[in-house]
């Protein structure tokens, strides 16, 4: 293969992520939405395949506001606009749900690192309880053992 083509290989896969997380997807997703294994997926974003013909179909099929010549050749816009600028109603629905979806994962990204904040808290308050009562343990000790030198002296 040449330099040349893998080149255009290359754009080809980095496009076809860029489409899938600008429609709010992760991997295992749209592999669900295309029908396909998320190992392909993963593979297009390592570069070691290119979507098949199969795939861009189906990703074409699924988002019609998706631009086929963007996609293949990386000129033009990313989506198509429909009528006076703006993306179509389904576009719209996708987009929000998609990023329904990412809001969705980032409040239950942050619930676990507060609960797990929380737990370190706790944690923490522990060790310096148990350390105070250690160290006031330690004190009354050093004081019983300056009272037996004061007695001996």
């Amino acid at each position: 293969m040449s330099t040349t083509t893998a080149k255009k290989v290359d754009g080809l896969n980095v496009r076809f992520i860029q489409v899938m997380e600008a429609l709010g997807y992760t991997g295992y997703s749209f592999s669900r939405k295309l029908s396909t294994s998320e190992a392909v997926i993963s593979n297009v974003r390592l570069g070691k395949n290119p979507p098949n013909i199969l795939l861009i179909r189906d990703l074409l099929k699924e988002h019609e506001d998706v631009d086929p010549g963007w996609l293949l050749t990386g000129k033009g816009q990313m989506f198509r606009r429909m009528g006076q600028g703006e993306p179509s109603e389904p576009a719209l629905a996708e987009m929000t749900a998609a990023l329904d979806r990412r809001f969705d994962e980032v409040v239950k990204l942050l619930k676990r690192s507060i609960a797990a904040q929380v737990e370190r808290n706790a944690m923490v308050d522990e060790s310096i309880s148990t350390l105070e009562s250690q160290v006031e343990g330690l004190h009354k000790s050093l004081a019983t053992v300056r009272k037996g030198h004061r007695k001996e002296g």
